[in-house]
């Protein structure tokens, strides 16, 4: 492994420790767009689980990364575990509020009033698919995944070669409450 790639994912744990610390000492402050999102530690999190996986096993570097890794995860559940509900709960409004102003974006970008820049997500998308990936092991997210194949279908037509997170194949999911009658 590089010395570079390992310090950056020194420094992206770094970040991951840190986010779960701001997390737990500014509970009380928690904004979806304020200086501390309850989503901070999954999404830095989830750089570092994406860099890990890329990386070829080279050894006494890569186990110790991942050692690392493990210890500061350690934290993230120890807090989880402190918070219980309340925490996933802030969770779950956070992917709500962020899926409106996705929505709100996708609705502006149609109209011509959002310039797309590369490297720039001014819609949180990346974000949104960090609390998708997370809330699903505790709440059912079909309509929530469906909602964002039809906004990224809306935003980016699909021969624009874009990455979309979530499968193709739309999720069916009706309860009798569900059907419209008329």
């Amino acid at each position: 492994m590089d010395a570079r790639h390992a310090d950056y994912l020194r420094h992206r744990m770094v970040r991951f420790s840190a986010a779960i610390s701001e997390t737990q000492e500014h509970f009380s402050e928690l904004a979806v767009f304020g200086k501390y999102p309850a989503s901070a530690p999954y999404h830095e999190r989830s750089g570092i689980v994406q860099i890990l996986d890329s990386l070829d096993a080279d050894g006494d570097i890569r186990s110790a990364l991942i050692q690392e890794f493990l210890r500061i995860e350690e934290q993230l559940t120890k807090f989880e575990e402190e918070r219980g509900m309340v925490y996933r709960n802030l969770l779950h409004n956070e992917l709500c509020t962020l899926l409106d102003v996705y929505a709100a974006a996708v609705c502006h970008a149609n109209l011509g009033s959002v310039v797309l820049e590369s490297g720039h997500d001014p819609f949180h998308r990346d974000r949104i698919a960090v609390l998708v990936s997370e809330l699903e092991k505790d709440h059912d997210l079909t309509g929530v995944k469906n909602i964002l194949r039809m906004l990224d279908a809306n935003l980016s037509p699909p021969d624009a070669g874009v990455a979309n997170p979530l499968p193709e194949k739309p999720l069916q999911h009706r309860r009798p409450r569900d059907r419209i009658i008329g």
